[in-house]
């Protein structure tokens, strides 16, 4: 149910007609996906970048960019837990990632929007990712 929810709210994110890249959807589940830590959502990884990628022009740069972003934190779950002490760390670094894709038209209304949702989609999934480890035992 959690990947029908944040693939709609990703298609209705790109739909948007708007003058600057948002991304407060895509990356914290970008995020959430890298923390389940399963072969199996390098798929659903790979489906978020065609969708982000639909309407534009420039796929490879999205592909690429989402990718090292993919790496980053990746290797970033390795030396730490994705957890409510972490969210602000997280956040920013996924600013960072919407700042290398969004190199051009960066504007500070955008900026705010996205970190305003990042935080609370980032909190929205470390309680879901808490949840499924207490059903697993």
């Amino acid at each position: 149910m959690v990947y029908l929810i944040s693939f709609f709210l990703i298609v209705v994110e790109v739909s948007l007609p708007l003058t600057a890249n948002m991304y407060g959807v895509t990356l914290p589940f970008l995020t959430y996906l890298v923390s389940l830590k399963k072969e199996k959502e390098i798929g659903l990884v790979i489906l978020v970048i065609l969708i982000r990628s639909l309407q534009t022009n420039n796929f490879f740069e999205i592909l690429i960019i989402l990718l090292l972003g993919y790496y980053l934190f990746h290797y970033l779950f390795t030396h730490l837990t994705y957890g409510k002490a972490n969210i602000i760390l997280i956040s920013l670094l996924q600013l960072g990632v919407y700042a290398a894709l969004s190199i051009n038209r960066l504007k500070k209304e955008y900026v705010i929007a996205n970190i305003c949702i990042f935080i609370v989609l980032n909190f929205i999934y470390v309680k879901i990712s808490k949840k499924r480890e207490n059903i697993k035992g």
